[in-house]
């Protein structure tokens, strides 16, 4: 039997649970992207906040509060099987007891810690690559990550910036990150207009292309190790990219 939550980690905990402590199941996948097979039956799973919190303890005091935090980032992939690679990782984890995690290169373990890794290692990279423009007094940065890493970027940006009213936009999730310099939410976000940048906004980022430019050093120029650190589907969300030095 097929697993069917609502997209949430609370929802996909919840399924979790109810697959370790009351029947198992063949697999767990959100139900708005289910493709029904014929002969398969399924279970949509209500989510339980309470039930979920329980669970994420579960694995903690079982296993470690790495392994909680991995599933966590792991979760977060933009991989189209990730609930089912964690389920093949809790399932190997609750037969070998502590410390499975250790054991990187078993077939059911090596994914979940690849992607887990690719999370961290994408929410470290925007830290740096970030944007804001301000437009009416408010700062506005625009990204579109591989993996819904928004989330981990609030409380850097809330403590660098604090006091300021901002926004982060994932553009690809249309999802967003509105703080009014004290405290943050994420809410649903599409911005289905073009952005009207003031003056004094244009002459600063032209200011920033300026310098970019004038710090680099030709004879060190290596495109190659900057996509590797500065991926270049990155690239139209980054102010300095109209400088010569990307041409």
């Amino acid at each position: 039997m097929d697993y069917l939550y609502d997209h949430s980690f609370d929802g996909f905990l919840t399924a979790t649970a109810i697959h370790f402590q009351e029947k198992r199941a063949s697999g767990i996948f959100p139900e708005t992207h289910y493709q029904y097979r014929l002969g398969e039956e399924t279970r949509s799973i209500e989510t339980d906040p309470i039930r979920a919190a329980t669970f994420y303890h579960e694995l903690e005091e079982c296993f470690s509060p790495d392994v909680a935090h991995k599933c966590g980032r792991a979760f977060l992939s933009d991989h189209p099987n990730k609930e089912n690679l964690l389920l093949t990782y809790l399932n190997f984890g609750f037969r070998k007891g502590r410390g499975f995690d250790a054991i990187f290169t078993h077939p059911d373990v090596e994914p979940v810690q690849t992607i887990a890794a690719a999370v961290e290692w994408e929410a470290a990279r925007f830290l740096g690559l970030i944007r804001f423009q301000e437009i009416k007094g408010i700062l506005y940065a625009s990204f579109s990550p591989d993996n819904a890493i928004l989330g981990l970027l609030s409380d850097h940006f809330l403590d660098r910036l604090h006091g300021e009213p901002w926004i982060i936009h994932d553009t690809k999730r249309n999802l967003a990150i509105l703080c009014n310099g004290v405290k943050w939410r994420m809410v649903p976000f599409k911005r289905d207009f073009a952005l009207t940048l003031p003056r004094e906004e244009l002459a600063i980022q032209q200011l920033w292309r300026g310098y970019f430019t004038h710090i680099s050093i030709p004879e060190r120029k290596n495109p190659r190790l900057q996509t590797q650190y500065m991926p270049k589907r990155y690239w139209k969300d980054l102010i300095e990219v109209n400088s010569p030095h990307f041409r």
